[in-house]
């Protein structure tokens, strides 16, 4: 710190050892501060005058006090200079000097040198502290359009240093975060897919074969998913019946800076009592489970890393719905429904590489109950073509979402808001059916639904051939 010297009557760098102060004089003028101690207490910086006078004033150099000595550490070819960041063991001292032209710049001295350690576009920067280690340097710094922000930067020993700015680096994780909204849809979609499929067309053999084409995509284009599938259902006794599907994403178009692999299946199964377009009461249970490998990319903005690391999304949904059909007469039946559903979804922790800070991502969740009900209508308009409708409502319960949280290596934790979830949302699904010979079918399900994440509607259509044996 600084006292008033009792001689000189000006402000002095002091330090003080068992409550006993010791005044560290100056580098010639008339006062001195100090302000940072190395964490093993053998170094002092701080600034302090000289004898040099400029524009009527003593120049003012930063200092390193050591062994009983201060040291001026000099200035960047400027008048003045502070030192504010000393390492743990005092090797690595930070600042901020003039240069040649009066502008003002942070500096690390390492070795006996200073080092200019540049700007962020603008004018002026200061460096405020280094980490304990000496490792990473942190201050300010005018950006092109004259505004400060704060940046970090490896010491240089070697090389010629980068500043990044902490600023846009902030802006970029957020972004990421948004970013999740997205694939998080798109994911509770598949989800919804998986268990939704169902086929009822049997042969004799009791068993029904199909595969089909869907795309799910999102209001806020262009994020979408386009996926084919196999399914195999058999029907165990006149009124219960089983089924799995297998699907697999071969297209998708997301976030810029999400690469979503497409060699990872989903499954889907069933059971069900009694056909799902019956009269009177039908109960179904099904599943769906999907996980999918990306390599996220953080967006680059000015001054900041594209920093890359691979993940997983993980999805998980139980569903059990039951309906009750009743006849209007002619060929027009209607069935309300009620159901319940359970589903989680996660993208794993991972760390970038290839970087300078890497940045470190804790896992995320959203999970939730949900239950829904709403009111079915089935048609036929001719014998062999019928189209049914669904609408409703759904309700989360239970829900449970995590923050977008993580870690800058060498700076620390960093937490941002939780998912924005919308709790209360529609849905509603136009079916067509044509039937062809031989027990074939041809299907065509669009669905529209509101999302959980933002509340944006989410729009689904699927196309599907079954063969009944």
């Amino acid at each position: 710190g600084s006292m008033e010297s009792t001689t000189t009557r000006k402000t002095t760098a002091v330090k003080w050892v068992n409550n006993v102060p010791t005044y560290l004089g100056t580098l010639g003028g008339d006062a001195s501060t100090g302000l940072y101690i190395s964490g093993d207490g053998t170094v002092i910086v701080g600034a302090a005058n000289t004898a040099t006078v400029t524009n009527g004033n003593q120049e003012s150099h930063a200092y390193m006090y050591k062994d009983n000595q201060m040291k001026d550490l000099g200035t960047l070819g400027g008048a003045n200079s502070s030192a504010t960041g000393v390492s743990s063991d005092g090797s690595v001292i930070v600042g901020q000097a003039q240069t040649a032209d009066k502008s003002v710049h942070a500096f690390q001295y390492y070795n006996g040198e200073m080092k200019d350690l540049g700007t962020l576009g603008g004018t002026s920067s200061t460096a405020k502290t280094v980490s304990p280690d000496g490792k990473v340097i942190m201050g300010r710094s005018q950006i092109a359009d004259g505004s400060w922000h704060a940046f970090m930067c490896h010491t240089d020993f070697s090389s010629n240093n980068v500043l990044f700015d902490l600023d846009n680096t902030y802006k970029t994780l957020r972004e990421n975060g948004r970013q999740l909204n997205s694939i998080f849809n798109l994911q509770n979609m598949m989800l919804q897919r998986a268990s939704d499929h169902e086929f009822t067309e049997f042969g004799r053999s009791n068993i029904v074969l199909g595969a089909g084409l869907y795309v799910n995509a999102l209001q806020n284009l262009p994020s979408n998913l386009a996926a084919q599938y196999f399914g195999i259902a058999y029907k165990i006794r006149p009124e219960y019946r089983l089924g799995v599907f297998l699907d697999h994403n071969f297209s998708s178009h997301v976030p810029n800076n999400f690469n979503v692999s497409h060699n990872r299946l989903w499954m889907g199964a069933f059971i069900g009592w009694q056909d799902s377009d019956a009269l009177g009461s039908s109960v179904k249970v099904s599943f769906g489970y999907g996980k999918q490998k990306a390599t996220i990319t953080r967006e680059q903005l000015e001054n900041t890393e594209a920093g890359s690391g691979e993940s997983h999304f993980e999805g998980v949904a139980a569903q059990i719905e039951g309906r009750y059909g009743k006849s209007l007469g002619g060929h027009v039946r209607v069935q309300p429904f009620l159901g319940l559903q359970f589903v989680h979804i996660t993208r794993k922790e991972y760390t970038e590489n290839g970087v300078q800070f890497p940045v470190h991502y804790d896992p995320i969740d959203y999970s939730t109950g949900v239950v829904y009900l709403g009111i079915g209508s089935h048609i036929a308009l001719v014998d062999s073509l019928h189209v049914g409708t669904r609408m409703g409502m759904e309700q989360n319960f239970a829900a449970h979402t995590d923050r977008f949280s993580g870690s800058i290596a060498s700076i620390g934790n960093f937490v941002f808001e939780k998912l924005d979830v919308t709790h209360t949302r529609a849905f509603a699904e136009m079916r067509v059916n044509y039937e062809l010979p031989y027990l074939q079918s041809l299907n065509l399900i669009l669905r529209v639904n509101q999302q959980p994440l933002q509340g944006v509607m989410g729009f689904s259509s699927d196309l599907r051939y079954a063969l009944g044996f």
